[in-house]
């Protein structure tokens, strides 16, 4: 098994195990990187090629209710991400009024009604979160990772306000990836660069991703071996299955790369420059879910991960008209 699959089987081992459910890796998912502590390639300046502030937004957009994290409310969640303890809780849709129901420190009313604002921990430290994927030895040789790795996975419920999933519900797990920098290793004579961007977008039946060393950790033989924490924010279907469209390649700009193993290695394949933008959309939800934004009007529900320059990362939940399926154009329906 290759260094790149094997580190995507463990996130989704993973994954499923903290959901409590048999999720396969063939569930749709979208994933960005949200800090990335040094510039690879060898180089000793430290200075971060993904710089955001230390701060999550999660806002809802949206006329339905969503429950995030493990019920009951006020359940612990995400340990060591948050600059001071998560609790679980759930953000009331658009079209009622904000009433707190979460022990959170985070809720600010004064900033947004539907809005919860989390500070992050040191960005610069790897998080002590629920799972330890892997210790890490400091050998170039040894695995994917040179040093700790952690992973924590929370779901995310639409249309509940009590963590349950039902028949007008759908589901997504949340995880959020902690590591000290992917090592290098090699593969008979030419090195091998472990992705920035493994855990990039899929869409149930196809993954993109593509090999990088913005985050790799530098060689010992260099003379300038570091860490390089990185971290990533990950999204894939829960309930809903396939139902589920990956709309990354319709949100940032792209490049072309060559792929490199599966099916047909060497075809340009279009991919971000840097992955600070991705999402997934639950096409007509309305429909399912009985709740409309606008009366006669069926809508869509989309969740984006964001981050990027010196701003605030963001996961966002939008309802949008399902007339306007521009997000979708060119997806795999």
């Amino acid at each position: 098994m290759s260094g790149m699959k094997k580190f995507i089987w463990c996130l989704f081992w993973a994954v499923a195990t903290l959901g409590n459910v048999a999720v396969a890796a063939t569930q749709p998912y979208a994933s960005i990187v949200i800090y990335n502590e040094n510039i690879g390639n060898g180089k000793s300046s430290g200075t971060p090629n993904i710089s955001p502030l230390g701060t999550l937004d999660i806002i809802n957009m949206t006329p339905w209710n969503i429950s995030i994290g493990k019920g009951p409310v006020d359940t612990p969640m995400l340990p060591g991400m948050g600059a001071s303890k998560l609790f679980s809780f759930w953000l009331q849709g658009i079209n009622t009024s904000y009433v707190t129901n979460t022990n959170n420190s985070y809720v600010n009313p004064n900033f947004a009604f539907h809005t919860l604002q989390i500070p992050l921990a040191d960005l610069n430290g790897v998080w002590p979160l629920d799972t330890n994927l892997w210790q890490g030895s400091g050998d170039n040789d040894a695995g994917p990772f040179q040093g700790t790795t952690n992973l924590s996975t929370i779901p995310i419920v639409f249309n509940s306000n009590n963590f349950t999933q039902s028949g007008n519900t759908v589901a997504l797990n949340f995880s959020v990836l902690s590591t000290a920098g992917f090592t290098r290793t090699s593969s008979g004579q030419t090195p091998y660069y472990y992705p920035a961007t493994a855990i990039s977008f899929g869409d149930g039946t196809n993954n993109y991703g593509w090999r990088s060393n913005d985050t790799l950790v530098a060689d010992k033989a260099t003379g300038n071996f570091k860490t390089n924490t990185t971290q990533f924010l990950t999204i894939q279907a829960l309930q809903g299955g396939n139902n589920w469209k990956p709309i990354t390649k319709n949100l940032v700009g792209s490049t072309s790369n060559k792929g490199v193993d599966g099916s047909a290695p060497g075809t340009p394949v279009q991919c971000p420059e840097y992955l600070t933008a991705s999402g997934l959309v639950y096409p007509n939800f309305s429909a399912l879910s009985g709740v409309t934004a606008v009366a006669g009007q069926s809508y869509d529900l989309v969740v984006i991960l964001q981050a990027g320059g010196y701003v605030d990362n963001a996961l966002i939940f939008l309802a949008v008209p399902s007339a306007n399926n521009a997000l979708l154009s060119g997806m795999k329906q």
